[in-house]
């Protein structure tokens, strides 16, 4: 043989090679994807994943880090290692080095510098929370839609309909517009396989955007969008649940990771399946996402879901290390518990901390969306209003009532203007009750512009008229709305950005009164600034006095109603409407 067959037989050779180490780098998924340098702990827990990786020995050879230990794993495909560093270890890309009898491969792993700038904004009680299933939103980008093959079929309310991150993008202004200040979309982590559109915690990669939904780049457009426009963005972040595609679930890497019963459920082709979150590696590669998730798309807030199926000292350590790596960050819980005094021991009730209290600060207040809810309940007892009464005077089980998310609906219920009986003077009631009592004000996308569905949670997440490319109205816009549309968007649009500036409403005490008849009314106080809610929770008209509220009202004389500009004397008796709402500002 020739030199020059020899040359190329070795450049072929080499070629080879090199083809088949790329294929293998493409088939081994590492997670978390990449790190950051001045993180709260030096110690970094590394997923491995690949066919056989496990017989494969890794060294790590750099200054300032050190391969700490090789974890335990019986599973033939996975690589548990936790990495270490001293205070000088400084950003870089460092190289992994698996060997197997003399065959070795360089794996590179990047550590990135931690922006030190950032400071997560939280969510404060003068904010307003838009809460959008990204799924019925909007379809700004058609192109994805079949990223993952899947049924798509907006006629079909249980299917993918096709909105995504880009149909978010487009329609920031509307959002801006209605007075809210903060953005939450349900789950967008990717959920491949055949998995309907509900449920939709069924991840199956926690460090991935569903490619539906678009990407991480346009996820990180979003939220530097919003900053940009001086809102805020919660994450979703789903612990107890997975999707039977995730690669921890087809290669279990611990039993115990799930329970028998599970087990038996992925066997039987379960769409959804529960984690078992005492296992310490779990609890690690899931506290490493979050913080994942924090650091790379700086969030201001998280949203825990499912949180009453979630481990106690895992959601109490999780909130400790977010809250300490981040100041600021607002952390609240979906506990679907109506009662306020049961719901509040799942929180912090002391200022200091003491030992054994809950870590959680934060809830979305079921109690008070109960309380709205049966407000204008036929079957309602001869206290009228009392039960309400009742959960406006709880906030003594609370640290923090102030920061509570409050909603009239989400995707778990039916739409708070199709339960009222369409009738528009309860849904304004409701909204009036939203904006002024204690906590942050949850609307839920479509709520402004009346969508009414009371079947099914896939009926109840409609799209969004006017954000798909065919659609026949676009009540994005105040010409394609309808005259009751116009006048809830107008309502909501109101409250909600009058509240943001009204320190009485948003930092206030609440001083609440028993029932006058079927006439609810409570005010808000913060110095001289005094607000009054008064419902005439009946279908009849009614004859108000102001008599009994003259230890509050005393030195005001007259009440301006926000949403039309009307005065009232606090000397004279009020004639209220059937199912009337005012929210009046008192004034001297």
């Amino acid at each position: 043989m020739t030199l020059e067959n020899q040359i190329r037989l070795l450049i072929l050779a080499c070629l080879l090679f090199l083809s088949t180490v790329l294929h293998a780098q493409e088939n081994l998924r590492i997670e978390p994807p990449h790190w950051w340098t001045a993180m709260p702990s030096n110690e970094l827990t590394l997923v491995l994943c690949e066919k056989g990786i496990a017989s494969w020995t890794p060294t790590v050879r750099e200054k300032s880090l050190r391969l700490k230990e090789v974890l335990p794993c019986d599973h033939p495909d996975y690589l548990w290692l936790t990495l270490t560093w001293d205070a000088v270890f400084k950003a870089s890309t460092i190289t992994i080095q698996l060997d197997r009898e003399g065959q070795i491969r360089e794996i590179p792993y990047t550590f990135k510098s931690r922006d030190r700038h950032f400071r997560p904004g939280g969510l404060q009680s003068s904010d307003a929370l838009y809460v959008i299933h990204p799924d019925r939103f909007a379809n700004g980008d058609p192109a994805n839609d079949r990223a993952i093959p899947s049924r798509i079929k907006r006629k079909d309310p249980e299917a993918r309909h096709g909105g995504d991150i880009p149909g978010v993008l487009q329609h920031l202004d509307h959002i801006k517009s209605l007075g809210a200040s903060a953005v939450l979309l349900y789950s967008i982590e990717e959920a491949r396989g055949t998995q309907p559109a509900f449920p939709e915690n069924s991840i199956t990669n926690h460090f991935a955007v569903d490619p539906r939904y678009g990407d991480a780049a346009g996820y990180r457009q979003l939220v530097q969008r919003l900053h940009e426009m001086k809102m805020k963005v919660v994450k979703d972040m789903v612990y107890s649940h997975v999707g039977p595609e995730h690669h921890l679930i087809r290669n279990l890497p611990f039993p115990g990771w799930l329970s028998p019963e599970q087990q038996q459920k992925l066997a039987s082709g379960g769409s959804q399946l529960a984690w078992q979150i005492a296992d310490p590696l779990l609890r690690d590669y899931l506290t490493q996402m979050t913080l994942w998730w924090m650091e790379e798309f700086q969030v201001d807030a998280l949203r825990l879901d499912h949180y009453a199926l979630t481990d106690r000292t895992f959601a109490d350590h999780l909130i400790h290390l977010v809250e300490g790596a981040y100041p600021g960050v607002n952390i609240f819980a979906d506990i679907p518990e109506d009662d306020p005094q049961t719901l509040s021991r799942s929180t912090c009730t002391h200022q200091e901390g003491r030992s054994g209290d809950p870590a959680l600060k934060h809830v979305v207040n079921y109690p008070l969306y109960k309380a709205i809810n049966d407000l204008f309940s036929r079957a309602r007892s001869p206290g009228g209003s009392d039960p309400f009464q009742a959960v406006l005077q709880a906030d003594e089980y609370y640290l923090d009532p102030g920061r509570h998310i409050n909603f009239l609906d989400d995707r778990r219920t039916t739409r708070w203007f199709g339960r009222q009986e369409k009738d528009l003077e309860r849904y304004k009631a409701g909204l009036a009750i939203l904006s002024t009592v204690r906590g942050i004000p949850a609307i839920y996308y479509g709520t402004e512009i009346l969508m009414k569905q009371t079947r099914t949670p896939g009926k109840v997440s409609e799209d969004f008229p006017g954000g798909w490319q065919r659609d026949r109205r676009n009540k994005f816009t105040d010409r394609g709305r309808k005259k009751k549309e116009k006048e809830a968007f107008r309502t909501l649009q109101r409250y909600l950005t009058w509240r943001s500036g009204n320190l009485a409403v948003t930092r206030g005490t609440l001083v609440s009164y028993p029932p006058q008849d079927a006439v609810l009314t409570y005010f808000r106080r913060y110095g001289e600034s005094l607000v009054m809610v008064v419902i005439n929770g009946d279908q009849g008209n009614r004859e108000f006095t102001l008599d009994p509220y003259r230890d509050t009202t005393r030195g005001y004389a007259t009440a301006r109603d926000i949403l039309t500009g009307e005065t009232y004397s606090l000397d004279q008796l009020w004639m209220l409407a059937g199912l009337e709402s005012r929210v009046l500002e008192l004034e001297r």
